[in-house]
């Protein structure tokens, strides 16, 4: 194979993007250094915004041609700009085809860069809503939280995004631009999935080893009225253990969606905030309020005054106001099963001794989902150093990168293994989608 990094082939690959793609989406030298915001010495080969499949289609057959590495992107600029270095990095900022609404059969069509929130918007506008929604993310773009097998906090029914996802268009790494079903394998309905493989989430799941993901349909689903209320806990660990108890009770009467919480873990009390919910009118909130202060006060809590969220607002006609801040960089996101997150909490305990770790809990119908932070991004903070003691008690990681991928993927089991190396061969078989980071 030739060197990725060559002069003479770094130069025919420039030229041959620039002429199959165009020079207003192409990138090269200073200006791609800038944009993955890295130094002289992380210079990639280029940089390319694709606008549609056929973009991409034309980058991974340069690539293929050249025999050089192509790093798909979902935001840019990078977190690791010298990983990038003497690869074609694929910005994927621009596959942002609007959202497409068919309301009979409650399914949306999107570009993979279009955030999630302005998807629930436009589903809102049609008295509709995402399974789920993030809170502390909503304006990540949905290819990279489907991909990530996000669950959002704020959630309407059990289970991922993922869950939702109806049929996909995916380049592959050979080029070829596929539009897969959930049911492909067999020419069924997407719906029709009962002990059906899904070729469409392995394709999804692969970690963008397989393909690059251009656009996905999403099933959608009424649109709830909402409300927001306070809630008072007890201090430390004993407020945490209070809400998980109260809020299981909540969700399995269809009383409350979400609960999110945000400890310090100084000892104090968690500050709370309940999403109550209701499929039958706004008046009906009221009630479901009285029910869901009525559990809470058993398990020494207070409910505060129910605030309903504005009807523009439902519609999609306003933006709701963000409920939390991210709280800035460096942060490990797990998702938790409600019968572990008592050990999980012992663990962030025992690890973030003498390193005060903020947790922020948010509790839904199908778990728990947790954000720590601080995290250093150097990986020395002692949660992530000690990452493993988390995932035996049950933690399973959102997004992970760097050290925690690479731990999942030596747990992955021999099996999983070589069925995806297998795929791998088959939709890229010159290995054109890199990351550095060698065969599953």
């Amino acid at each position: 194979m030739l060197d990725r990094r060559s002069g003479a082939v770094t130069q025919a690959a420039r030229a041959d993007l620039l002429d199959r793609v165009g020079a207003d989406r192409v990138l090269v030298g200073a200006a791609a250094r800038d944009a993955i915001g890295g130094g002289e010495a992380d210079e990639p080969i280029a940089v390319v915004r694709p606008a549609d499949a056929q973009d991409v289609s034309a980058v991974l057959r340069v690539a293929r041609a050249r025999h050089l590495g192509v790093v798909p992107r979902s935001r840019l600029p990078a977190n690791r700009p010298a990983a990038l270095r003497g690869t074609v990095v694929l910005d994927c900022g621009g596959l942002d085809r609007p959202p497409a609404i068919d309301i009979s059969r409650r399914v949306v069509t999107v570009g993979v860069a279009v955030a999630q929130d302005v998807i629930d918007r436009a589903a809102r506008r049609a008295r509709l809503a995402l399974r789920a929604t993030s809170v502390l993310d909503a304006d990540q773009p949905i290819g990279a939280l489907i991909a990530g097998g996000e669950g959002g906090e704020l959630g309407i029914g059990a289970g991922e995004l993922a869950v939702d996802l109806v049929s996909a268009v995916i380049v592959a790494g050979s080029g070829r631009v596929l539009t897969m079903s959930a049911a492909e394998l067999l020419g069924h309905p997407p719906w029709a999935m009962p002990g059906l493989p899904n070729p469409a989430a392995l394709m999804v799941g692969a970690d963008g080893r397989l393909g690059v993901l251009i656009e996905v349909s999403l099933r959608l689903h009424p649109a709830p009225f909402a409300g927001w209320a306070d809630v008072t806990l007890p201090a430390g660990r004993d407020g945490v253990f209070a809400a998980l108890s109260v809020g299981r009770r909540a969700f399995a009467a269809g009383l409350c969606d979400s609960l999110l919480l945000d400890d310090a873990g100084d000892g104090s009390a968690p500050r709370a905030e309940a999403r109550l919910c209701s499929l039958r009118d706004v008046d009906d909130l009221q009630t479901v309020a009285g029910l869901v202060r009525e559990r809470f006060a058993r398990q020494g809590c207070t409910l505060g005054a129910l605030h309903a969220e504005p009807s523009r607002v439902r519609l999609g006609q306003e933006v709701a106001p963000p409920r939390w801040a991210p709280g800035g960089d460096g942060v490990l996101d797990v998702r938790v099963a409600w019968p572990d997150a008592p050990k999980v909490q012992d663990v962030v305990d025992a690890l973030s001794a003498g390193a005060p770790t903020r947790r922020r809990w948010a509790l839904g119908q199908d778990g728990v989902r947790l954000r720590l932070q601080p995290i250093a991004v150097a990986g020395r903070h002692p949660l992530l150093e000690g990452v493993e003691h988390l995932l035996d008690a049950g933690a399973v990681p959102v997004g992970a990168t760097g050290a925690v991928r690479e731990l999942l993927r030596d747990r992955m089991p021999s099996g999983a293994k070589v069925l995806l190396n297998a795929l791998s061969r088959v939709w890229d078989p010159d290995e054109v989608l890199v990351s550095g980071r060698g065969p599953f």
